[in-house]
């Protein structure tokens, strides 16, 4: 397996007949289809993976990949009888939550596990999450779903294993958990889990995740110790989704479960789950996606304020983001009313990259020009703050581009190198 995540992009034809791409979000759709047009060689099969996959029609997915080139097939590998096609495989495949990926690992050489290692990597404990909030695009609306954690315990074993024999004395990782305290019992379970590979290989592990506040305050408050217990074995952030700072706001993207019962304000059950979390000695982070429709430039104001003040009086880390609701997977892909800009963003794929939470908005993203004024001034503040999380990058557009220009530059020069964190 060649894994190219590594050293200076390549170029040239890849030697393989089989080439998977993991399409982590929308954003990575315009770099997927040129892999496809100028690298892939002639006769060789594409599969294509992520949740993003998901989120488009069959005619969508058609349109973007099938097209590309006459001589290379394009496949959804997010389809299990598609892969058992693709691969010769006999009988059903295995459920996800049942499957290893230590017989995948075992083919990563050591120097480039080594540099997965020595750094914070994410890893996939559960998918899912009951609240259906609008403008996401992950599995929603339905109940957490956890790995079989015996299959858990072997891969963090056999990571751990591979780090001490590298010398390396600590792993980081971020859950792949939705919302880490939905399902509390098992959130403990994993924990002990981590415990046991620390005590037996003599290696520090740290990991975080994210949270809602309304599960994050229910386990607090029906599981005593919780908190204290994830920190000792290793647990050391929670990402809140605040995600705007208006009841109005939270009601108009299905966010109800923010507000408190008697909050009339809309910012004290924020304020009770991080100063909780501080409290326990567990970093809390803000996870501010903003610059909805419904936003105002008096609620984004509200946002920035309340990010500061947060940050100040708890230590909390701000992660500004700025709201894509028109994405594949969220509520307003599939609304009448944005099938123009659906269309033109299918037409037009390199449009996707500004679909991006770290990009400012655009005309793409938010058409209103007032609302995209106020929503970048604010997100740009955001990102300036010392301890801040994001960096934000330039979405590839024409307004965007005609800036960069006049600069003598272009957007995919200004976004080199700019990383979060």
């Amino acid at each position: 397996m060649e894994d190219e995540n590594f050293g200076p992009e390549k170029t040239g034809e890849i030697d393989a007949d089989i080439i998977g791409i993991n399409l982590v979000g929308a954003p990575y759709i315009p770099k997927a289809i040129s892999m496809i047009r100028d690298r892939v060689r002639s006769g060789a099969g594409v599969v294509l993976g992520g949740q993003i996959v998901n989120a488009l029609s069959k005619e969508e997915f058609a349109r973007l990949f099938s097209g590309i080139r006459d001589d290379v097939e394009v496949v959804n590998g997010n389809d299990d009888l598609v892969l058992e096609k693709t691969f010769w495989l006999q009988g059903p495949m295995s459920p996800k939550e049942m499957v290893s990926q230590v017989p995948v690992w075992e083919k990563i050489n050591d120097a480039k596990m080594k540099k997965y290692l020595n750094r914070e990597f994410s890893y996939y404990v559960s998918q899912g999450c009951t609240f259906n909030c609008k403008f996401c695009q992950a599995e929603k609306g339905k109940k957490e779903k956890y790995r079989d954690l015996n299959v858990v315990q072997e891969e963090l074993e056999y990571l751990a294993g591979k780090a001490v024999s590298f010398g390396i004395e600590k792993l980081s990782f971020y859950m792949s958990n939705l919302d880490g305290f939905q399902t509390p019992e098992k959130l403990l379970e994993f924990a002990k889990i981590v415990e046991s590979v620390k005590r037996k290989f003599g290696i520090k592990i740290e990991f975080r995740c994210l949270a809602t506040l309304e599960f994050f305050l229910r386990a607090v408050k029906n599981h005593e110790g919780i908190l204290p217990t994830l920190r000792n074995a290793g647990f050391t952030s929670v990402g809140f989704g605040i995600d705007g700072a208006t009841p109005e706001v939270w009601r108009a993207i299905g966010k109800s479960h923010n507000i408190g019962d008697k909050d009339k304000e809309g910012l004290q059950k924020s304020i009770d789950a991080i100063s909780i979390c501080a409290e326990n000695g567990i970093t809390p982070e803000i996870l501010m996606v903003f610059g909805h429709p419904t936003d105002t430039q008096e609620s984004l104001e509200t946002a920035l304020d309340f990010v500061q003040d947060m940050a100040n009086r708890y230590g909390a880390v701000p992660r500004p983001h700025v709201a894509k609701h028109i994405i594949p997977g969220a509520d307003a892909w599939r609304a009448k009313e944005n099938q123009d800009i659906v269309s033109q963003l299918i037409e037009n794929p390199e449009y996707f990259q500004a679909l991006d939470y770290a990009a400012l908005a655009s005309e793409i993203s938010h058409p209103d020009a007032e609302l995209r004024k106020w929503t970048n001034k604010y997100y740009q503040a955001m990102c300036a703050m010392s301890d801040r999380a994001t960096k934000y990058v330039y979405p590839d557009t024409p307004l965007f581009r005609e800036e960069m220009a006049r600069d003598g530059t272009t957007v995919e020069r200004v976004n080199q190198g700019r990383f979060d964190r």
